[in-house]
């Protein structure tokens, strides 16, 4: 209703197409719930208890006017854009594990036409009109940038590398490479509990283990993400992000100084597991067992499970659990108008960005500092 009445342009939402029925049943309940009205009994009306009347047509039309779209993974949909700017936007969608539901993935790529190759630049029109009609192909292949990722609902399975891409559905299972290769990448991390006590002896260490695996076996069930899936999915993906050969990614990182990931439309079936990693990832959908942000925060960190390399690239959805932040923030104020508050603590709302989200570097130089 919201983009109804905010751009007068109805919205498109592409979804697995096994919801398609039911996401149609959950627009016509909404439809009929925006164009119900209470109207006063008439003066004709018999009754004398005076009770109001409900109507489900208290307006011409509803509101919730949307075009739903269901596709599966492997599809590409070319997206309409109010501005061409020279390059093409599309959709790619692939297939994820969100233990039995029906759910995707998605990338969003930008694709710009090649240009003419340099040996006929020079060329008068009529020159290079002749070649087009003798088949001569004078453009360069199109080039495409994997713009950004967002891995929706899923657990570990629907993320690892697929090995035999092939034998499955090959699209999907590229398109899902590819997602690993975007500058920003979105990705679900909803539980985070890891047993790190430091004062754990020897007898209760089969114990540790265990309660870790039923921690991974639980957000598996659910079709989850736990923190502990994140580097294994990405090291499956060629992510080096385990060794500590500063000089190595160095070298991989002068490689590409882009910020997007380039590659002719030729050469899409290569392995986008060589791009250097510099994506940013933004995790997000995190269990509200962990809140406040600032206990989720430091169980990330406190856990040891994600290497440094990768942790000054990631950040954090925090948003919905600032609720009892801002309280501390409020009661901080107060002691600091009173003449009693401490000038060393940092308020970790300056933390969050724009966004709602949070850099964990940002917050490990915080608790540092506190």
């Amino acid at each position: 209703s919201n983009i109804r009445t905010t751009t007068r342009s109805v919205p498109t939402y592409y979804v697995p197409e096994a919801l398609v029925p039911k996401i149609e049943q959950m627009r016509q309940v909404m439809s009929d719930l925006d164009a119900t009205c209470i109207t006063p009994p008439s003066n004709d009306d018999d009754d004398d208890d005076g009770d109001k009347h409900v109507s489900s047509h208290g307006r011409n039309q509803s509101l919730m006017k949307m075009n739903i779209v269901g596709i599966k993974g492997g599809d590409e949909i070319e997206l309409k854009q109010r501005k061409n700017h020279g390059a093409r936007l599309f959709l790619r969608a692939f297939d994820v594990n969100h233990g039995g539901h029906p759910a995707l993935g998605y990338t969003i790529v930008s694709q710009t036409p090649g240009k003419l190759k340099m040996e006929y630049q020079n060329l008068p029109s009529k020159d290079i009109r002749t070649l087009v009609q003798s088949g001569v192909p004078i453009k360069e292949e199109p080039t495409e940038e994997i713009q950004v990722a967002y891995t929706g609902d899923t657990c570990a399975l629907g993320l690892l590398k697929k090995k035999n891409s092939k034998e499955e559905n090959g699209k999907s299972a590229l398109y899902l490479q590819q997602a690993f290769t975007a500058p920003l990448i979105f990705c679900e991390m909803t539980f985070l509990d890891v047993d790190n006590d430091e004062d754990d002896v020897s007898s209760n260490k089969k114990k540790t283990k265990k309660k870790r695996l039923l921690d991974q076996t639980f957000a598996q069930e659910r079709g989850h993400m736990h923190l502990q899936d994140i580097v294994p999915v990405l090291t499956s993906h060629g992510w080096d992000i385990l060794s500590d050969d500063n000089d190595a990614t160095a070298s991989t990182d002068d490689t590409t100084s882009t910020t997007t990931t380039t590659t002719t439309l030729s050469n899409t079936n290569s392995d986008p597991s060589s791009i250097s990693n510099k994506s940013q990832i933004i995790f997000y959908h995190l269990s509200g067992r962990h809140g406040p942000a600032s206990y989720a925060l430091s169980q990330i960190l406190k856990s040891n499970v994600l290497p440094p390399k990768l942790l000054e690239r990631c950040s954090v959805s925090v948003a919905s659990f600032l609720g009892e932040e801002i309280d501390n923030n409020d009661s901080v104020q107060q002691e600091e108008e009173s003449g009693g508050g401490d000038e060393t603590k940092i308020n970790i709302l300056s933390l969050v960005r724009n966004d709602g989200c949070i850099s964990l570097s940002d917050y490990a130089k915080y608790i540092w500092r506190k």
